[in-house]
């Protein structure tokens, strides 16, 4: 019933990338062979298992298919980012659109809230810059500034998380950064590992018309400069629920046992910020999987800002010691491979929604089928791939 290996096929850090339109010239590829790409996981995860119990449970989800994840930051950095540290010395407004920072369409600057605000913290500075909605996740764009660079260099990444029945007192946060072999030639190699940074990033808070929202929260943090931290958050519940406009209030926290954040910003949501759907197909499939549950696909969405698999479950969802959460991986029509990872709901609700930054489809629209394999992964890392897939039928949208 189930396939059980432990590499994934043999990609590029180039088709890792979406069709991200650029001023910039060409670069070139660099090949990654299939141990190349578990090799990046395995750094990571050796580096977590530092961490506490707990804490290395929460933040594994976090990494939980990190080759891909570090390729495509990685590459990102390489191609996009621009090195000169006058950036984070600025203390002002970023510079990146919202669109570039997340690979995605760039119509979603016109639905995305955008403030700009910038404030002062304790030994750095952060700005809010945008705020985007869809029908269950708001995500949150913000830039962090740090005088002291030296424990966040280019590279480093991370975030921070809390689950579904979580307090805030339980957000988790970490921050990891690249050592390079003294004997490289620099940054300009996939020849190094991550370790532990003593710095710990800010976390959020956030306030919808006065209630808290306690839901799966997720933020991917990577630096793309020396001490310039971009901080990608997203909080994934039924913004249907949302009475809009909505007054939110923006909490900057350093440690969720601090007496009081350090950063507030307020803002104010519309209607005009939901990000329309362009594709939205009913599903009737269901798949028994390996920790017992069975999931039922109920939706496929597609939008500028995301694409989400809606689904509910039977049974008991296990503890993460034995099986990992469920990602959806599909190759679109260019090659380029998507991850979807399970989030938790209120109920037994699940979305299905992007992995990490910058795999947005490109070209969904022009497609008439979409396939996704359907994996888990067990306590020690094997890969375990359902042999039924996800089929979405797109032609008669």
């Amino acid at each position: 019933m189930y396939k059980k290996h432990k590499k994934d096929g043999e990609n590029t850090l180039y088709s890792m990338l979406n069709d991200i339109s650029t001023d910039f010239s060409d670069y070139p590829e660099t090949p990654l062979t299939r141990d190349e790409h578990w090799k990046y996981r395995e750094n990571l995860l050796e580096s977590l298992g530092k961490a506490s119990s707990k804490k290395k449970q929460r933040i594994r989800r976090l990494a939980a298919a990190g080759c891909a994840a570090c390729i495509a930051i990685i590459s990102i950095l390489l191609c996009l980012q621009p090195e000169d540290d006058n950036l984070r010395a600025s203390g002002e407004t970023n510079h990146y659109s919202l669109s570039s920072m997340l690979g995605v369409s760039s119509q979603v600057e016109d639905y995305a809230l955008h403030i700009d605000e910038n404030q002062t913290l304790e030994n750095a500075s952060v700005t809010l810059n945008s705020v985007a909605v869809s029908g269950s996740q708001l995500s949150v764009y913000s830039t962090y500034y740090y005088e002291e660079t030296q424990e966040i260099p280019r590279l480093s990444n991370g975030g921070w998380q809390r689950d579904l029945d979580d307090s805030f007192a339980a957000t988790s946060a970490c921050l990891f950064k690249p050592v390079f072999p003294k004997n490289t030639d620099g940054p300009y190699t996939a020849n190094f590992n991550y370790v532990d940074s003593k710095e710990v990033p800010y976390i959020q808070r956030l306030f919808l018309n006065g209630k808290e929202i306690l839901c799966t929260a997720e933020s991917e943090l990577y630096a793309s400069a020396n001490g310039v931290l971009q901080d990608t958050a997203s909080y994934f519940f039924d913004t249907k629920t949302v009475d809009f406009p909505a007054r939110a209030v923006l909490e900057i926290w350093k440690e969720p046992q601090d007496k009081a954040p350090e950063a507030v910003f307020e803002f104010t949501l519309t209607k005009k910020n939901l990000v329309p759907d362009k594709i939205d197909v009913e599903l009737n499939q269901s798949v028994l999987l390996p920790d017992g549950r069975i999931i039922h696909f109920k939706r496929f969405v597609y939008n500028s800002l995301t694409l989400q698999v809606e689904a509910e479950f039977d049974g008991t969802k296990n503890d993460n010691k034995k099986y990992g959460p469920v990602y959806l991986n599909c190759y679109d029509k260019t090659g380029i491979l998507q991850i979807l990872r399970e989030r938790e709901l209120e109920g037994k609700r699940l979305i299905f929604s992007m992995n990490h930054i910058n795999v947005l489809y490109s070209k969904i629209e022009s497609m008439d089928v979409l396939e996704f394999e359907i994996i888990l992964y067990d306590g020690i890392g094997s890969r375990i791939c359902l042999d039924e897939a996800l089929t979405i039928p797109l032609s008669n949208t």
